[in-house]
């Protein structure tokens, strides 16, 4: 005798996985034009991400924003940039100064809070 075959395709979820329900409510443009603000902000790439988040939350309005690529690349580049001051204090309390590294490090610095500044700014 055979054996059956195995069933192939996608796994079921389970019954409290999967999401059948839906929710509607309407808005005016408004409102419709402030949360979709609201959730651009907040880092959600659509609506109902949103939505879920804050409709299922204790503290709605208490919703951390989604870390973003750039704040990843941000925390990366600032923390390149402390290791090197790091790095030219402990030369300078050694005796071995360079005055021209601290300068191009400080120059680095402004850069980088000036990108910093203009992304915000948007």
């Amino acid at each position: 005798m055979s054996e059956p075959a195995k069933k192939r395709g996608r796994p079921f979820k389970n019954d409290g996985d999967a999401r059948t329900i839906v929710k509607q409510f309407r808005v005016n443009v408004v409102e419709d034009s402030d949360i979709e603000e609201q959730a651009i902000k907040a880092g959600y790439s659509s609506f109902a991400d949103y939505a879920r988040a804050v409709l299922s939350s204790q503290k709605p309005r208490q919703i951390r924003p989604r870390k973003s690529d750039i704040a990843d690349k941000l925390l990366l580049e600032l923390n390149r940039i402390g290791v090197n001051l790091n790095q030219q204090t402990a030369h300078s309390n050694s005796g071995r100064h360079s005055p021209n590294m601290v300068e191009l490090t400080l120059i680095e610095l402004r850069e980088v809070i000036a990108k910093v500044g203009a992304a915000y700014d948007t």
